[in-house]
């Protein structure tokens, strides 16, 4: 409850803080650039070795135009993963800040991102602190070759997208069941999102291959916990049932995941998942 009424009130003071019509989106997450987001995730589990059970991966906010080449979201995120070998539930409230650097070519996009975590499961809560950095390709004249952030045609049967990009996290720990698990985390964070799809000049299928790579480095860190590599890879299928507006879609996705993601409190572990993904 304390949570709902944090972000009711989180909500409400962006809205009065930009009298704009805010833009409601839906995605997976909001810390890192907005060019490919991932979108919400609803999801049935089969865990290794474990019992099966639902995953909820998803993410509403309110976004705010400051001007053409910056935006502001106020969010809140849940995720849970209940019966896999490390059960996950997390609540996340905050702020995100994203600004295109406008040079003529190449541009560059940063995000900042600051955040409430509740780790329900070790009863947990921490301020986290995100920044992220891509840069992005738009000149027509790199379409058939391997830049970041841009489609590229091969042949005339596929065709390729990657996102790559930088940052950090830092993280206090500031209420813990246990005096020694508080304290403050540093990361070095690298990401790179990948999809190949068919052309649809080729064939109209509406099938996407899609792997998602996360590296997270612990620099700094005075906690109790003494593992301070974090690797998560997530690969699979996904197939289009609605297309809408800009990034507006809905698919089914089949997937495979295994490695750990703190900033969302997701343990080590590997699962399969077929899920229904929604962006808006």
């Amino acid at each position: 409850m304390k949570f709902m009424n944090a972000l009711i009130i989180l909500f409400l003071a962006a809205n009065l803080v930009y009298s704009q019509s805010p833009v409601i989106k839906v995605q997976n997450a909001f810390q890192g650039n907005s060019q490919k987001p991932q979108p919400a995730t609803f999801t049935f589990t089969k865990s290794i070795g474990g019992a099966e059970s639902f995953l909820i991966d998803a993410g509403l906010g309110l976004n705010f135009d400051i001007n053409s080449t910056t935006s502001f979201s106020a969010f809140g995120e849940y995720h849970r993963n209940s019966l896999v070998s490390k059960i996950q539930n997390t609540l996340l409230a905050g702020f995100a800040l994203e600004t295109l650097i406008n040079h003529d070519y190449p541009k560059h996009d940063l995000n900042f991102a600051a955040n409430y975590n509740n780790n329900l499961i070790d009863k947990t809560e921490a301020v986290q602190l995100t920044g992220e950095y891509t840069i992005l390709f738009y000149d027509e004249s790199k379409l058939n070759t391997f830049y970041p952030n841009v489609v590229c045609h091969i042949g005339n049967v596929l065709k390729l997208e990657y996102y790559p990009s930088i940052g950090f996290e830092c993280e206090s720990r500031f209420q813990c069941k246990n005096d020694s698990a508080k304290g403050n985390i540093i990361r070095a964070l690298g990401k790179c999102k990948l999809v190949l799809y068919p052309d649809s000049s080729f064939i109209n299928l509406k099938l996407e291959y899609f792997c998602n790579f996360e590296y997270r480095y612990d620099a700094v860190n005075s906690t109790q916990y003494s593992d301070f590599s974090h690797a998560y890879l997530q690969t699979g299928i996904n197939y289009t049932i609605w297309k809408g507006e800009d990034k507006a879609s809905v698919k089914i996705s089949g997937s495979y995941s295994k490695g750990s993601n703190p900033l969302i409190s997701l343990k080590e572990q590997e699962f399969y998942t077929i899920s229904l993904l929604v962006q808006i």
